[in-house]
């Protein structure tokens, strides 16, 4: 699976770095919860991470960026190998272990060998130690086969090949990775892979988070409306359901109308 993702990533060969990072690391540089822990020493959920590269100026002549929120010296890319159960169960809690640890901005992805989920995620400067990072926000796929025939998912691979991806700076770089993502997340509205600009990535993304939120409210007014005996009520919540549907639509077409 790592030579799979070196493959699809397509990055100059001066950025590999192909080396191990023990879950010692972790335990002795962290102040890690107990529940950090038990997902790190749990062999199911993490059984190897991997270090597959490191892109920054020196060795992928694409230029750093820093401002007062963030920077961008460096961009990683690291793997995790997990179980194909722990995959569809404990990813999300992988991600944000590694994630929450690496100050750097990072290139993710969770592998079962065969199955892979693929997360960037953006850090703030901590404003009260800069040598902290602050999350702000993560985009993940869903589980993507390795030799899947989805053309959206092949679409969202090819995509994200090196000379493919935007390179002003290391920013742009990883907004890149982002749009990809966003992109991917998309496509099951508009029913095609494709990547937008940064501002367009950013209004699709508050407009999926919208809907997602109206979903989970859609479905505890639902279950509500099932339990209520006073007709009234009952009315009154399958109305809002309705109304919830029909700001949902309107969200999907702003995505789909680019």
């Amino acid at each position: 699976m790592l030579n799979q993702i070196i493959n699809i990533l397509q990055l100059p060969e001066r950025c590999l770095v192909n080396k191990k990072i023990t879950k010692a690391f972790f335990k002795r540089n962290f102040d890690m919860t107990s529940a950090e822990k038990n997902v790190l020493d749990d062999y199911n959920a993490i059984s190897a991470i991997d270090w597959i590269a490191s892109i920054s100026q020196a060795n992928a002549n694409v230029p750093s960026y820093q401002d007062y929120e963030s920077t961008f010296e460096e961009i990683q890319v690291i793997a995790v190998t997990t179980s194909t159960e722990s995959l569809s169960k404990n990813a999300a809690k992988i991600i944000d272990l590694i994630q929450k640890y690496i100050p750097y901005h990072m290139l993710l992805i969770v592998h079962d060998g065969v199955n892979s989920i693929w997360n960037v995620t953006y850090k703030r400067i901590n404003q009260n130690d800069n040598n902290k990072r602050t999350i702000d926000k993560k985009f993940t796929t869903d589980s993507i086969a390795s030799n899947t025939t989805n053309i959206v998912h092949e679409a969202f691979i090819e995509a994200l090949s090196f000379s493919r991806v935007p390179s002003t700076n290391l920013k742009v770089l990883y907004d890149g990775y982002v749009q990809c993502i966003a992109g991917l997340t998309t496509a099951a509205i508009i029913g095609t892979f494709e990547t937008r600009p940064t501002e367009r990535t950013k209004e699709d993304v508050e407009r999926l988070e919208r809907i997602t939120l109206l979903e989970k409210e859609i479905i505890t007014l639902t279950n509500d409306a099932q339990k209520e005996t006073q007709l009234n009520k009952k009315i009154e919540l399958n109305t809002q359901v309705q109304q919830k549907r029909k700001q949902i639509e309107l969200l999907k077409n702003s995505i789909t109308n680019a």
